[in-house]
């Protein structure tokens, strides 16, 4: 329910990367993430994972409880109600009872901040977690022959050709150059479990208009693959444009970890 009051709030706060990269044709995404067609070399990941850091989200350190507190307290609506309560108790002392329920409720608003914060803070190491199985990718070593390797998702690096088939877990935001019958779940980001069918037709594809809803919306995208959603049948294989907390993923839990919410 968190991500879906998150994704109804707007995108200004979440990753458009790969949207951005979904408008592009394969050939101009390929050259812009760097991606060669035998795969990166071990030397050329090993560079790439030194500059953009492993694949992986950082677990922030939960907010102090002064910092909660003072923000709840000193939110435009609770010092509304306290000013409102303090004025009608000045006015008659018999406005006690009311001006005391206004503080309670200021209070309860509070401790309702903590709580959302450790439970935020909950919900983005889950979603971290989420994204631990192996990967497979292609690399080489040097000039020789490429072959599929499997690595740990946090080594996967912005470039990397990734395969798919069903039970993987997408490692990293990925445009497709590759999909046969491709069909993943994406309830991690959109709450809804339907299968969604996957293709390497871009957004500007009339065929794959009614596969979308909005070509700033990365989950509609046919042609984009997005970190912690699960392959349910077919194979593809895609290139990826994203890592970390980079990704569409990343920065949803990274806003959950900010997002505190309205007291009221």
């Amino acid at each position: 329910r968190r991500v879906s009051r998150l994704r109804s709030r707007g995108v200004s706060r979440l990753s458009l990367r790969a949207a951005l990269e979904a408008q592009d044709d394969i050939a101009t995404t390929l050259l812009s993430v760097g991606s060669e067609t035998r795969g990166l070399s071990e030397e050329e990941a090993v560079r790439r994972l030194a500059r953009h850091g492993p694949n992986r989200l950082s677990a922030a350190g939960p907010r102090r409880r002064t910092t909660v507190l003072k923000a709840a307290l000193t939110d435009l609506q609770s010092l509304s109600l306290l000013l409102i309560g303090l004025v009608a108790l000045l006015a008659s002392p018999a406005n006690l009872p009311g001006f005391l329920v206004m503080v309670l409720l200021v209070a309860l608003t509070a401790v309702g901040a903590l709580l959302r914060n450790r439970a935020n803070r909950q919900t983005a190491l889950d979603l971290a977690e989420l994204a631990g199985t192996a990967s497979t990718v292609l690399r080489r070593q040097g000039n020789g022959e490429p072959d599929w390797r499997t690595i740990s998702p946090r080594d996967v690096g912005r470039g990397d050709r990734v395969r798919l088939g069903p039970g993987y877990r997408v490692p990293a935001d990925l445009r497709l150059i590759e999909a046969q019958q491709l069909t993943v779940d994406q309830s991690l980001m959109t709450g809804d479990s339907s299968p969604v069918a996957k293709s390497t037709g871009g957004s500007r594809d009339p065929r794959q208009l009614r596969l979308r809803s909005d070509p700033l919306d990365p989950p509609s995208l046919p042609n984009i693959l997005l970190t912690g959603s699960f392959v349910l049948g077919g194979t593809g294989t895609g290139v990826v444009v994203a890592t970390g907390e980079q990704t569409y993923y990343g920065s949803m839990a990274r806003a959950l970890l900010h997002d505190h919410g309205d007291a009221w």
